[in-house]
């Protein structure tokens, strides 16, 4: 989905992203550079956070993993 950005150097995030992410006026979101794009995403609430915290390690735990690897811990969290 294509969106511009104006004079100020804002971009609007369309209403249909903004709705099923739950992002209203005044929310906090995380801008990352990743090569050569621009990723926004939803700045998770302490709470959420521990939250997906505590799935994630529900996760690990159901995998069995004896040593952690970073990027299997990446994996999971993607899914």
């Amino acid at each position: 989905m294509k969106a511009k950005i104006d004079a100020e150097s804002r971009v609007v995030i369309p209403g249909t992203i903004r709705n099923e992410l739950g992002i209203k006026p005044n929310d906090e979101v995380i801008v990352e550079k990743i090569a050569d794009k621009v990723i926004i995403s939803k700045s998770l609430s302490p709470e959420e956070f521990l939250k997906e915290a505590h799935l994630l390690a529900e996760d690990i735990r159901k995998t069995k993993i004896r040593k952690i690897d970073p990027l299997k811990i990446k994996e999971i969290w993607e899914r």
